[in-house]
């Protein structure tokens, strides 16, 4: 069993104390966790797609820019493309209706008031979305194997960095020259930085 099977098989053990027939997956970080896959979004409204996992199946929807990509790095998933034909609300009720699914889990903490709304009136007569909390989250909390070499490894590459950019500084640098040479090197190792760059001297030390 891969790495993702495993994640989602926990998650599905999650349904029955929520009694969820599958979860409806927004949030970037939960997605690319539950399948690596790892299209990234345009906050507010342009999503790169979102996960159904029922209790036996497992969905990835996104559209057509980016259903090559999800399909190379998504096996675990079949992948639905939604667009001008075949809507994201329209491929979910379909869903629901072929699989029985009457009450779908959604992060509350992500899912934007606007595509919820349209989602429930899509699928109002056949299936009710419940909010929940912090289900991926949770599985999160607790690292497998995978994350741990993976940790491993990020580690090693902030202590490379760490040195490396240290042993460069010069009088006369500013912050933004500082970050540069930090993002830069992670690029360069690294999948590049997981958010921007704290750097801070003098009086904003």
């Amino acid at each position: 069993m891969s790495a993702v099977q495993g994640r989602v098989e926990r998650l599905r053990e999650k349904f029955a104390s929520s009694d969820l027939d599958a979860l409806l997956v927004s949030q970037p970080e939960s997605r690319y966790y539950l399948s690596e896959y790892t299209g990234h979004d345009l906050p507010p409204r342009d999503s790169a797609g979102y996960l159904l996992v029922t209790r036996e199946l497992a969905y990835l929807l996104t559209d057509g820019r980016t259903t090559e990509q999800a399909r190379n790095e998504a096996p675990d998933y079949e992948v639905l493309e939604y667009g001008m034909k075949m809507r994201l609300t329209q491929h979910l009720a379909e869903l629901a209706r072929r699989h029985g699914l009457r009450r779908i889990g959604f992060e509350a903490i992500h899912l934007p008031f606007n595509t919820h709304h349209q989602i429930a009136d899509m699928l109002r007569g056949n299936a009710e979305l419940i909010g929940t909390a912090d289900l991926v989250d949770q599985l999160r909390i607790v690292k497998d194997d995978a994350e741990l070499k993976k940790l491993r490894i990020s580690q090693r590459v902030l202590d490379d960095c760490f040195a490396e950019v240290s042993a460069s500084l010069r009088p006369g640098m500013t912050e933004r020259d500082v970050a540069h040479s930090v993002e830069d090197y992670l690029r360069q190792h690294a999948d590049g930085p997981s958010f921007t760059s704290i750097v801070a001297s003098g009086p904003n030390a």
